[in-house]
């Protein structure tokens, strides 16, 4: 799971016997999921890691999404992306690649908030990326998930025109961002 919190403490109570890792970028929210697990769940089958946010590469593009790290060392069943948080731009964008050859045929992925034009274009983008990898259906559920389901493992495929011509946009988006941030440190 991208982005911890009291779904982690959910999944964690509904699936018992089912080993669960919660990634989260903010401390405060990570020590908050630590004494929510530690108060509701007995056991150590949900495990926390605590990645900051850094620009990644993918691509023709930069992402501000989770630190990389050694996150799992075996397959994984399920995805659930419900961050970084929407000001990253196109983080949860990134979760997927960090996962995708650890992501075991038939493994699903699930993207909260896709009633969001940015999660949109993060699906758009993967499946651009993973050409004939993945199921997709959407479910009216909450802000919508998209959930995607993988059939085979493919090469990514970097080059696709219109993933390029987002990475374009979003990365002059984190360009005008960056600039205004100077421009108020050196207003101080």
């Amino acid at each position: 799971e991208f982005g911890s919190g009291r779904s982690s403490i959910r999944l964690a109570l509904a699936f018992p016997h089912i080993e669960i890792m919660s990634i989260e970028n903010e401390k405060k929210q990570c020590e908050e999921t630590l004494a929510l697990l530690q108060t509701f769940v007995s056991d150590s089958h949900l495990s926390l890691k605590y990645r900051p946010l850094q620009f990644q590469q993918y691509g023709s593009g930069k992402l501000l999404t989770y630190q990389p790290g050694v996150f799992f060392d075996q397959e994984i069943d399920a995805v659930i992306i419900d961050g970084p948080p929407g000001y990253t731009l196109r983080g949860r964008e990134g979760c997927l690649y960090q996962i995708y050859h650890h992501l075991k045929i038939g493994g699903l992925v699930i993207l909260d908030d896709y009633a969001r034009k940015q999660e949109q274009a993060i699906v758009h983008n993967w499946l651009c990326v993973f050409p004939d990898s993945f199921s997709f259906e959407i479910l009216p559920v909450g802000h919508h998930l998209a959930v995607l389901k993988k059939t085979q493992s493919v090469l990514p495929n970097w080059s696709d025109i219109s993933r390029i011509q987002d990475n374009q946009e979003v990365n002059a988006r984190y360009k005008r961002i960056q600039n205004i941030l100077n421009g108020l440190i050196l207003l101080k």
